[in-house]
């Protein structure tokens, strides 16, 4: 059917074409993350004679408009000029806008006004006065409790904390943790860093995914469930998961062990890249635009479980672990619905109580921290810092809603006790890497031996039967079994053959090669073969690895 020529706008609505289209902009929503310098999306009406009609678009262009109107007629001539008439229908008076704020992420945010509110899914905690949009994946964020038999009104913190009480000390601990993830953001915004990640460890049925879960399945997703990490992931996929999902405990679980090597192989890469990245305390390079690059803050959490393959003893420090040498007595262990209602409590209280966190700061005066006469690595104390932090705050709550001294007391003492088995478990892992951490190269190694005498040598080669070397001709002869014997016992070199040491004391020039190209040497008047040693080449070679 053909145009007629004085047609102007048309867009259809529920398929049927309306002509005499007016718009306006009823609201201005900007990111409350300040992560955009434009509003995210507007609130249109959209007028026409007998109806009107309200649509969210993310921007004020042919195809954000067509995303939620079916059709957009364009005059066939002069189509170009008639949209940008159109959009000065939307522009032309922006003070009589209303500004209001998009919440593209799950968590706590600090209004530019001074006002803290918190997104826990669909639903706000706080107050807040303008207009305000919950992006829709955010919005399948929600607690975990049943829709008969709400009891949150009568289950607060001290009723989850004396649960707690009575239940393992990991337990509380794994709540602590919980609490300072749901409010790092703002922990981070007044100067606390946190470099590390929770690790259950423990042997295989101990029951670590089933207490990760009961941890974390107070806030579930309505599509896959708790947050529980897809070790098929990218690495792009992994920072924007620790990007939207601030605020939010990730959990990452080894119950997904391949028979295959290279697919478990590729699965402890994606572990140790996602270990790396919840630890930096670098930001996140976000493309604004193709000309700006936006500086993101990372501000979720990790829970691991299973044993992770550290690299060094500075990833052993970024990890509190939580050790099961046995299965937990599940049927202490608070119900997911019991934290999703002590949770909500906390972020209540928090939001309405946010100066008192700046005054914590500001003051150092934390009664619960643990002792300076524990000696730890400075990371490692930053980190328990931050969760002692968490947990004054939950005290707080908690003597607001009527508990008392004396219950804080035994809930201190409690998480203490989880925390001391935490760091008995990190000095183990670090004693074990330390075992295995070579201190050198094998020329210091040897060299080290020598001078501090670990080997018997005889001036004499009448005595040579009874010792472990002989000095010959300015250059030490020792015997195979000795050299073994002594790198044996060396961190580093217990699983290395005699062959690969004596190789790499030839490539260093340490070892002196005889006639026949062989390492091990014949002597006069002495039938075993042995390795000869430079001594001079053996110091100028020898180099220290570790502090």
């Amino acid at each position: 059917m053909a145009k007629r020529k004085n047609e102007q706008w048309r867009l259809s609505v529920n398929g049927m074409p309306t002509a005499n289209c007016i718009p306006q902009i009823q609201v201005a929503y900007w990111d409350a993350l300040g992560k955009q310098t434009d509003p995210v999306c507007y609130k249109l009406r959209l007028n026409f004679e007998d109806r009107y009609r309200e649509i969210t678009v993310d921007s004020l262009t042919v195809q954000g408009i067509r995303k939620q109107v079916k059709q957009v007629v364009l005059h066939p001539r002069g189509g170009k000029e008639r949209f940008e008439a159109f959009l000065e229908c939307l522009t032309e008076e922006p003070q009589k806008y209303i500004n209001g704020w998009y919440f593209s992420a799950f968590g706590a945010h600090m209004l530019p006004d001074g006002t803290c509110v918190y997104v826990l899914g669909a639903k706000i905690l706080g107050q807040i006065r303008a207009p305000f949009e919950i992006a829709p994946e955010i919005q399948r964020m929600q607690l975990n409790v049943p829709k008969q038999n709400d009891r949150r009104d009568v289950v607060g913190l001290p009723q989850m904390m004396d649960a707690l009480n009575e239940a393992d000390p990991k337990v509380m601990l794994l709540f602590v943790f919980n609490a300072f993830a749901a409010i790092r953001s703002q922990l981070e915004r007044v100067g606390i860093t946190f470099q590390g990640v929770v690790d259950i460890v423990g042997p295989q049925n101990c029951g670590k995914t089933t207490l990760a879960k009961c941890a974390c399945s107070w806030l579930v997703h309505t599509e896959c469930g708790a947050l529980i990490f897809d070790l098929a992931s990218s690495r792009a996929a992994m920072t924007r998961l620790l990007e939207v999902y601030r605020d939010c405990v990730i959990f990452a679980d080894d119950q997904c062990k391949s028979e295959i090597s290279s697919i478990q192989r590729q699965r402890a890469e994606v572990v140790a890249a996602l270990f790396r990245i919840a630890t930096s305390d670098s930001n996140i390079a976000a493309m604004q635009s193709r000309t700006t690059i936006q500086m993101l803050k990372r501000s979720a959490s990790l829970l691991l479980t299973g044993e992770i393959n550290f690299q060094n003893p500075s990833e052993v420090t970024r990890s509190i672990f939580v050790p099961l040498s046995r299965k937990i007595d599940l049927q202490k262990v608070p119900a997911p619905a019991m934290w999703a209602w002590a949770m909500e409590s906390f972020l209540g209280w928090f939001v309405r109580n946010i100066d008192r966190l700046d005054a914590l700061v500001a003051g150092q005066n934390y009664k619960r921290m643990l002792p300076t006469s524990i000696k730890l690595p400075m990371r490692t104390r930053a980190n328990y810092d931050a969760l002692s932090l968490a947990f004054e705050l939950i005290c707080l709550a908690a003597l607001d809603q009527g508990a008392q001294d004396d219950d804080v007391t035994r809930w201190w003492e409690h998480y203490v006790d989880a925390v001391a088995e935490s760091l008995a478990y990190q000095n183990h892992v670090l004693e074990l890497a330390a075992a295995h951490t070579k201190r050198g190269n094998a020329a210091y190694v040897l060299l080290e031996g020598i001078t501090e005498g670990a080997f018997t040598v005889c001036k004499k080669r009448k005595q040579f039967d009874v010792c472990d070397g002989l000095w010959w001709n300015g250059k030490l002869a020792l015997k195979p079994q000795a050299l073994e014997t002594y790198f044996s016992k060396q961190p580093g070199y217990q699983q290395c053959k005699i062959n690969s040491i004596s190789k790499e004391l030839r490539n260093c020039k340490a070892l002196v090669i005889n006639e026949a190209n062989t390492l091990q040497t014949k002597i006069s008047k002495i039938e075993q073969r042995v390795y000869l040693i430079d001594v001079e080449m053996l110091k100028e070679s020898a180099e220290a690895f570790t502090s």
